[in-house]
């Protein structure tokens, strides 16, 4: 069962961002060894310690903060690249306006 911000297969509310705009983002995984994540910010410029990655490696009982930075308009998701956690609804939308 893997879920973000508590909602479970893709029922969290869209994150609002404007166009242009930079945020910061604080990951967390929990879990065993068979929980590995990696978020995936679509279209959007994402920041880990000073580079431009396109995922961050989360691993159980880590704390990530990466700067998302609003680069493209529209709904976009949020997601986790392992394919079973993507199957199973662990992403989300983001919109940016």
């Amino acid at each position: 069962m893997h879920a973000l911000n508590g909602y479970m297969y893709c029922n969290t509310p869209p994150v609002q961002l404007r166009l242009g705009s930079t945020s910061r983002w604080l990951l967390a995984a929990l879990g065993t060894e068979s929980d590995l994540h990696s978020p995936l910010f679509v279209q959007q410029l994402l920041m880990e310690e000073g580079r431009a990655v396109s995922t961050v490696e989360l691993l159980p009982s880590i704390t990530k903060v990466v700067t998302v930075q609003a680069t493209t308009k529209g709904l976009w998701e949020v997601d986790c690249a392992v394919a079973d956690h993507f199957k199973h609804g662990t992403r989300m939308g983001l919109q940016i306006v």
